[in-house]
């Protein structure tokens, strides 16, 4: 009995940590898309492409100097070489995302749903008990 408890309590402290999470990217991300500091970039390399394909980009911000970062999501869309738009918060660069629905927004979507599956088991969980 005390196993079933502590299922139902672990998935819905796990929901409720996902949700805060997705609720946290939601807020930095528009305060990003609203104040963020646009720049055209290259994608110069692919991160392990045999992994999840991180476009490494390069672009200049608005002092004129050259960055390289990681984007942090990839979808296999770009090649090297290929243009593409990033937002940077102002005076972190290398904080810069791609500016795309899926570079901003995935990983806000992906905590709720993980959020959203997790408060359902626990709620059957709790049920079941």
């Amino acid at each position: 009995m005390l196993e079933g408890h502590m299922g139902a309590g672990l998935a819905l402290a796990f929901g409720i940590l996902c949700l805060v999470a997705g609720a946290w990217h939601v807020r930095r991300n528009t305060r990003v898309s609203s104040s963020g500091i646009r720049a055209p970039a290259v994608v110069v390399a692919i991160a392990d492409p045999r992994e999840a394909a991180f476009p490494i980009v390069q672009f200049a911000d608005t002092k004129g100097v050259l960055h390289r970062v990681e984007l942090s999501f990839g979808d296999g869309s770009v090649a090297v070489g290929s243009a593409l738009e990033v937002i940077y918060p102002p005076g972190e660069p290398e904080k810069a995302s791609r500016v795309a629905a899926s570079g901003l927004w995935f990983v806000p979507i992906v905590c709720f749903v993980a959020g959203a599956v997790a408060l359902w088991v626990a709620a059957g969980l709790a049920n079941m008990l």
